[in-house]
């Protein structure tokens, strides 16, 4: 996972498109200080060019 400017990407390939539920959980030295989860749009991937 990599942040940068208050925005975060993360390498994982969804199994199905369509609508996800993302869970995210930020801590710090091991101890959770937040969580949130949002729905996001998962298109079908386009075949390569």
């Amino acid at each position: 996972m990599s942040v940068a400017n208050g925005h975060f990407s993360v390498d994982y390939i969804f199994p199905d498109d369509g609508e996800q539920r993302v869970i995210l959980q930020l801590s710090q030295n091991m101890n959770p200080f937040a969580v949130s989860s949002f729905d996001m749009f998962i298109p079908h991937p386009s075949p390569p060019a």
